[in-house]
C-alpha cells in the first residue's frame, strides 16, 4: 500500500486522537469549565478577616487557607478557614478545635448556594440573611452583589450566632467596598 493511502478506519482512527487532543488541552473559551469567569476570579477570601479579628474569635490559629484536598473547608475552593491552635477534648466526642469558615459563593453556583441557606431571619445584617444555630451557618448578603456564608465551629454555643454576626459585619464593609 502507498505511503499516501490512508483507509477509512486509519483516517477515523487520526480524527479521533485529534479531537481527543484538542478537547484535553487547555481552554480559553468562556464556555468550558476551565475558561468560566467563576475559576478565573482573583478573589482572596482569606484576606477578607484578619488574622487578629479571628484570634479574637477563636484564639490562636494556624492561619486562614482556601479549601485543599488536604485541609478541607466546608465550601471548598470558595471559602477560607481558620483552624485554632488550641485543642479540646469533648467527652463522648474526642479531641475538637474551634474554626471559622468563610465563603464568598462564585456567582455561577450563588443559586444553588441560596436554596441551600437555612434558618432563622437575622436583623442587621439586610434582607434575606438567615442563622441556622444547629450548624452555627449564617447566610447572608456580603456585598459587591456576592452571597456568602459563615460557620463558626465553636464548641461551645453560646455567643456563636453573635460571633458569626460580627464577622459578617467586617466581611460586608469589606466587599462592599471592592
Amino acid at each position: 500500500m502507498p505511503a499516501s493511502a490512508v483507509t477509512p478506519a486509519a483516517a477515523i482512527l487520526v480524527l479521533l486522537l485529534a479531537t481527543g487532543l484538542v478537547a484535553c488541552g487547555p481552554s480559553d473559551s468562556a464556555a468550558g469549565p476551565a475558561g468560566t469567569a467563576a475559576s478565573r476570579e482573583t478573589l482572596d477570601r482569606c484576606a477578607l478577616l484578619s488574622d487578629e479579628e479571628v484570634s479574637a474569635a477563636i484564639g490562636a490559629h494556624h492561619g486562614g487557607h482556601a479549601g485543599d484536598l488536604e485541609r478541607p473547608s466546608v465550601w471548598g475552593g470558595e471559602g477560607c478557614r481558620w483552624t485554632a491552635v488550641a485543642v479540646l477534648e469533648i467527652t463522648g466526642y474526642g479531641n475538637w478545635s474551634d474554626a471559622i469558615d468563610l465563603a464568598v459563593f462564585d456567582k455561577s453556583r450563588e443559586p444553588w448556594y441560596r436554596a441551600q441557606a437555612e434558618g432563622e431571619p437575622v436583623d442587621g445584617l439586610g434582607a434575606g440573611a438567615l442563622y441556622d444555630e444547629s450548624t452555627g451557618e449564617l447566610w447572608f448578603e456580603c456585598g459587591d452583589g456576592r452571597f456568602c456564608a459563615i460557620k463558626a465551629h465553636t464548641a461551645s454555643g453560646d455567643g456563636r450566632q453573635q460571633l458569626a454576626q460580627g464577622l459578617a459585619k467586617l466581611v460586608q464593609g469589606r466587599m462592599s467596598r471592592r
